[in-house]
């Protein structure tokens, strides 16, 4: 779980990090045209949740301390580029918020999860879902997004990123060289 404390209104806030992930992320040229397909009437604007600034589809979250670069990269090497498609957008539906996401069918991912989930981690969700999430809605009002795409959009990673769990939110890229 992402835990954070607000120093004051003045200065930087400080993040703590309890658990790492692992995130690829994409550059979709229409990214800012998909998100203002969400009124922003709906959207669940607390810190931290919103709109998704930066197109990603986490691969493992919950990961420990003590894990090492070197141990990621070596679980994603010789792993071939994935190309993602995204054709349907849909919701995890919840309490406190909604989600709208694009919907992610791509064995690949689910491979690069179970081998990442060999790493120390602590899984509050039992099974993997990928998705990319597009926004944060309040509870209820995430329905009215669902949709398949007129036209699939197919998309590969421009990076990979492993944000460690500590209290400065270290981060690694993971150099897309090694596919």
């Amino acid at each position: 779980m992402k835990k954070f404390t607000i120093l004051n209104e003045n200065k930087k806030k400080e993040f703590k990090y309890e658990y790492g992930c692992v995130m690829m992320y994409f550059d979709i040229p229409d990214w800012k045209n998909i998100l203002k397909m969400i009124d922003k009437e709906d959207v669940y604007d607390e810190d931290g949740f919103g709109y998704e600034k930066d197109s990603h589809i986490t691969l493992l979250f919950g990961l420990l301390q003590g894990i090492e670069d070197e141990e990621i990269k070596n679980m994603l090497s010789g792993i071939p580029k994935p190309f993602i498609e995204l054709n349907e957008v849909n919701i995890f539906g919840g309490t406190e918020y909604d989600v709208v996401k694009f919907d992610i069918t791509n064995q690949m991912l689910n491979d690069i999860n179970s081998n990442l989930k060999t790493l120390p981690n602590t899984q509050t969700h039992p099974e993997y879902n990928p998705h990319m999430t597009i926004c944060y809605v309040k509870p209820g009002r995430g329905v009215k997004y669902i949709q398949k795409l007129d036209k699939t959009i197919i998309i590969k990673p421009t990076k990979i990123i492993y944000s460690k769990p500590d209290k400065n939110g270290n981060k690694t890229e993971i150099d897309l060289k090694i596919w």
